[in-house]
């Protein structure tokens, strides 16, 4: 019976440490679904505090509403998690869905906070301070549907998009390639360039090659550097009329790629200048030239009160805000 025994918790023990074993795997080869458990379970939390706490101030349906919300926006960070594995969109629009999210999460973990308030003057009988914490709590609501609203208007957009292959592949498609033209060894002698791909070659004679380019208020410029197989210890630098360096990274041993999305406000603009130099051998710039499209408008939305761009209320919208 002693043996029997034994052998029984041995065999749980073994059961265990195997599912142990295979939920880490699980969560190894899928960070998504683990960021989705996570976000879930914590979100869970907070929607069971407001259940118990609230319930009697915000109502069951708000509190339904909100654990919808809640788990809508734990499955959208998940999605926009699975679309950034597959190469669907950048990691700075991954980074941006995780900091809508947080903003929804702090945004629960106030409207607690408002509800404990208000439950504290209730009991004082302090009636003027109750209807100034329920005024809040209705704000709070509020501002927590908008975020919501505008994560899933967010998701919806990312998914109707190609993915950044795709969308590579079709801008290399329809790009001419063209060689550089010697001289241009200095800002003056700089070639000038647009939206293309470049071919170009470091020597030992010829130690740094400058190529001039335009870009126009509200413009965003994508610039991919190659080192060729054959080359050595080359570097890329995109600098300003001035010469002042915008993006300058280390090193490009051979075969990698250097990579920079730059965008421009619309009081920005100008001459710019793309400078190889250091190291030998061969390297392929890959120039793209595009337009900001804030709130679908075409343009870049401005960047003062008296160059806002007009917008239709009670809708959501999206933009990009560059550091230039």
């Amino acid at each position: 019976m002693k043996k029997l025994i034994i052998a029984t918790a041995g065999s749980l023990v073994l059961i265990g440490l195997g599912y142990l074993i295979y939920s880490n795997l699980i969560v190894q080869s899928s960070p998504c679904a683990s960021i989705f458990n996570q976000t879930t379970v914590s979100l869970e939390e907070k929607i069971k505090i407001l259940r118990e706490k609230g319930g009697a101030l915000l109502g069951r349906d708000k509190i339904e509403k909100l654990s919808d919300q809640s788990d809508q926006i734990a499955a959208d960070l998940k999605t926009c998690c699975i679309l950034f594995h597959d190469n669907k969109i950048a990691f700075d629009e991954f980074l941006k869905c995780q900091d809508d999210f947080n903003q929804y999460e702090r945004n629960i973990d106030r409207l607690a906070h408002l509800v404990g308030e208000a439950q504290v003057a209730k009991q004082q009988e302090r009636y003027d301070l109750v209807n100034l914490r329920l005024s809040h709590i209705e704000r709070n609501v509020r501002d927590l549907g908008v975020i919501s609203d505008q994560f899933q208007a967010q998701m919806k957009s990312l998914m109707g998009r190609p993915s950044q292959e795709y969308q590579k592949s079709v801008r290399i498609a329809q790009k001419s390639v063209i060689a550089e033209t010697e001289p241009n060894d200095s800002y003056n002698q700089g070639m000038e360039i647009s939206s293309g791909i470049l071919q170009g070659t470091l020597s030992a004679e010829d130690r740094q090659d400058y190529y001039r380019f335009e870009l126009d208020p509200g413009s965003i410029l994508n610039l991919d550097f190659t080192a060729g197989d054959d080359s050595q210890n080359l570097k890329i630098a995109l600098r300003n009329f001035e010469g002042n360096d915008l993006w300058n990274p280390a090193e490009t041993s051979s075969g990698a790629v250097k990579s920079t999305r730059i965008l421009l406000n619309n009081l920005s603009g100008g001459i710019y200048y793309a400078v190889v130099y250091s190291g030998i051998g061969p390297y392929k710039l890959d120039l793209f030239i595009e337009t900001q499209n804030d709130a679908g408008s075409g343009t870049d939305a401005g960047d003062k009160i008296t160059k806002a761009l007009a917008i239709e209320p009670g809708s959501s919208f999206f933009g990009e805000i560059g550091r230039f």
